[in-house]
């Protein structure tokens, strides 16, 4: 009943216009999300030069300080012409009919000029002096008309686009605005996202005297330019995970408090490809309203030795929600408090499974709202982390208790899976925690432990049918012993594994818990650690719906190792952002991302009896935390990209952190390989010998100093009838040459240029051999 008293209020009121600067701009796979951050003057209510195209339910808009501002969008307003832009759009039209007019006087007069070619076939009084002169006063009358009439339309047309110019700033629709209901004193960060915006990974290698750079470069494709100003562009993955990036929060057309009624009361918590339970929803809202109640002041909850761990669990609720503490929602400044008390938190004097939930509470947030003023926290703890793991799980796991015993590992896990998924450095933990072996006293409680870390961590759970159906049937029982995170972590596999595995276990779990909560939106479970950490696992299992993408890639070849690495890689959600800021435009447009030196040295190698070129190879490892996705790689000979030379392009795959590269490089111009073959044959009373060497010799230009290394193929007869004497590069009869070419059908021979540019060129000796056969054998050597 009081939303007209508040429009009554916008319609009576003068109210001043700013407009935010644009600060940050993030490409998503799928639009564009546009964020301005500034301080409206005092007294402005009124926010201005938003993009055309954004609507209501793509904007997010809140301050400094954590308050939600109320807020109304006003649309952009129609294109009306004024009476002098319509004079002069009558005038252009009028000019470009004169135009049309001169022309096709030009054009009659042309064909009056033309010559008769056959003055037979005219009528005789067409071809009389009068007749004639009186066309060419036609034709010259016509072509000054035509000059005269073409200049008149050019003037006139260019004094009407001048007099239309000017009036078209004036005519321009005016875009859409936000009008708040009362001017906020703290800066204001508004977030509008926008379609028609796309991008992929490209990648390019650049050749130095040093070695090779790796530049990741983002191929983008705007159909609007966001702003004229420099900004620091993000690039992400997360497009297809609206909570991830930009949860879609309750924002109120009008309303002073939270609990005015929504314009739309949707919940946005369900992407819509996800079918989700009602219920489940209802319950999770009703126990965030519940959490929020039970915080304490100073941003904790409150549970004794386990206020730590508590507080940890409750965050990642609000966060598995969509609730960040950037992002406009209401529990903005639950999430935030929360956050900065676990901040303040030290690392080394918190137990590993505290460690791990408040890692990964810091991730998450720093993965959902890339957070500068975040990553300092995240990586304290993550570096904490990562040194005391190696050494402290097994004994860990030893032990029997709520966050004691096998689910430390999972709780590990799962706090390098979200570092690893907001970008942030791991090293090779997840790799060393897929091979760790998890033992514990519950074999229950192991296999469970085993099958959610292997799920996250792209392995093959193998949960058959049979044991899906078993573990729904201990959800009660679970739930009756306080046994909860059994439940998250049953949930959790079996909806990475899907299909039948997850219908089962969901069918179990979902509906006993939704009709187990209890009013004050808990549960009332004995979990060793008290009521309020027993209904975050809960709350946790509930929001695997919508919290969590599968992770198990369609493909997996369990055969396959190194394509299971690479799978497994490619699965992790990326964010990269500019280290400058940078110039966006509409359009294709390709930014640089990031760069780092290559470890490895470049190999020079080439095969003389198939051509005398050296070619060039790079072979590395990725030197950055997160996997390199797919895209086209160009190599150019220069780190100056404008003067470069493109030395040819390939597709980069798919590597994994600290995979292997292999890059091709082309010829190096500077060595070339000359080979020469030298046989001689003597016949005998009985037999024959051929003697075979092959000598190889490099030759390289001044400067060049790098070895390059040589492949031969070593010959071999086509009959145990021929008795073979290898003597270079090592000497071996008969069946030890045999031998060595089952072993290794090839020889290498490494050759270094010479120091001194006068000395003759690098020469060796690839292969000798001699090979005796009787006279009546006709051998074929073959060349492998």
């Amino acid at each position: 009943m009081r939303r007209p008293l508040v429009l009554s209020l916008f319609a009576v009121v003068h109210l001043a216009a700013a407009e935010l600067p644009v600060t940050h701009v993030t490409v998503l796979p799928d639009g564009l999300l546009i964020e301005s951050r500034g301080t409206l003057p005092a007294g402005d209510r009124l926010i201005t030069g938003l993009p055309i195209a954004c609507r209501i339910d793509s904007i997010g808009i809140g301050t400094a300080d954590g308050l939600d501002v109320a807020w109304r969008l006003v649309p952009a307003s129609p294109l009306v012409p004024k009476a002098a832009d319509e004079a002069a759009i009558n005038d252009l039209a009028a000019s470009s009919r004169a135009a049309a007019v001169a022309g096709n006087r030009s054009a009659l007069a042309a064909t009056i000029n033309d010559p008769i070619e056959d003055l037979a076939t005219l009528t005789p009084t067409l071809t009389t002096p009068e007749a004639l002169a009186a066309q060419l006063a036609f034709a010259v009358t016509n072509a000054q008309r035509t000059v005269t009439g073409a200049q008149a339309a050019a003037d006139a047309a260019a004094g009407a686009r001048t007099r239309l110019a000017a009036r078209i700033p004036d005519a321009l629709p005016v875009g859409p605005r936000l009008e708040l209901i009362a001017a906020p004193a703290s800066e204001i960060t508004l977030r509008c996202r926008l379609d028609g915006a796309t991008w992929q990974p490209a990648w390019r290698v650049e050749l130095d005297a040093q070695g090779a750079q790796l530049v990741q470069l983002a191929r983008l494709q705007l159909d609007v330019q966001p702003t004229a100003e420099p900004v620091l562009l993000t690039v992400t993955t997360y497009g297809q995970q609206p909570p991830v990036l930009m949860p879609e929060p309750r924002i109120p057309l009008f309303g002073l408090t939270e609990s005015m009624a929504l314009e739309d009361p949707a919940d946005p918590l369900s992407p819509k490809q996800i079918r989700v339970s009602k219920g489940s929803e209802s319950a999770v809202q009703k126990s965030l309203e519940s959490f929020k109640r039970m915080q304490s002041s100073d941003g904790s909850w409150y549970n004794g030795s386990s206020t730590t761990a508590t507080t940890a669990l409750t965050t990642l609720v609000y966060l598995g929600a969509g609730y960040d503490h950037k992002t406009p929602n209401k529990y903005r400044g639950v999430v935030r408090d929360a956050l900065s008390w676990i901040g303040d938190q030290t690392p080394s004097t918190l137990d590993l499974p505290s460690l791990a939930l408040t890692t990964c509470a810091l991730a998450e947030a720093y993965a959902m709202t890339a957070d500068l003023d975040l990553r300092p926290t995240c990586d304290s703890f993550i570096a904490d982390l990562r040194q005391r793991f190696p050494r402290e799980l097994e004994g860990w796991c030893a032990r029997d208790g709520a966050l004691a015993g096998p689910e430390v590992v999972a709780l590990v896990v799962s706090a390098f899976k979200s570092s690893l998924a907001g970008g942030l450095d791991i090293g090779d933990s997840l790799t060393v925690l897929r091979d760790f072996r998890i033992r514990g006293s519950d074999p229950e409680e192991v296999r469970l432990a085993t099958a959610y870390v292997a799920v996250l961590t792209g392995q093959d759970a193998r949960i058959t049918l049979a044991e899906a159906q078993r573990w729904a049937a201990s959800v009660p029982r679970w739930f009756a012993t306080g046994r909860c995170e059994l439940i998250n972590f049953a949930v959790g596999a079996s909806f990475q594994q899907g299909g039948d595995i997850w219908s089962t276990v969901n069918a179990g779990t979902r509906d006993f818990l939704t009709t187990r909560h209890d009013p004050d939106g808990l549960w009332s479970t004995p979990y060793p650690l008290g009521r309020l950490p027993g209904a975050l696992w809960y709350a946790l299992s509930l929001e695997v719906y919508y919290c969590y993408a599968p992770v198990k890639p369609q493909n997996y070849n369990k055969s396959s190792p190194t394509t299971e690495a690479l799978e497994i890689a490619s699965r992790w959600p990326m964010r990269l952002t500019t280290t400058k800021p940078v110039r966006l435009s509409a359009g294709p447009q390709e930014l640089e991302l990031r760069r780092v030196r290559l470890p490895g040295t470049i190999q020079r190698s080439a095969i003389p009896a198939q051509s005398s070129a050296v070619w060039r190879v790079l072979e590395s490892s990725n030197p950055w935390p997160n996997a390199l996705p797919a895209g086209p790689l160009t190599i150019v000979s220069s780190g100056n990209v404008a003067g470069s030379r493109i030395v040819g392009d390939m597709t980069l795959s798919e590597t994994a952190p600290g995979g292997f590269l292999r890059i091709p490089l082309g010829v190096d111009d500077a060595y070339r390989i000359r080979r020469e073959v030298t046989t001689t044959t003597e016949d005998g009373l009985l037999s024959r010998t051929l003697s075979v060497t092959v000598t190889c010799t490099l030759e390289a230009s001044a400067g060049a100093s790098d070895p390059v290394t040589i492949r031969e193929a070593l010959p071999a007869p086509g009959t145990d009838a021929v008795t073979i004497a290898l003597t270079a590069p090592e000497k071996l009869a008969n069946e030890a040459y045999r031998k060595r070419l089952a072993d290794d059908p090839f020889t290498s021979l490494t050759l270094t240029p010479p120091k001194d540019p006068a000395a003759p060129s690098a020469k060796g000796i690839s292969w000798s051999a001699t090979f005796t056969y009787a006279r009546s054998v006709r051998p074929r050597l073959e060349a492998r």
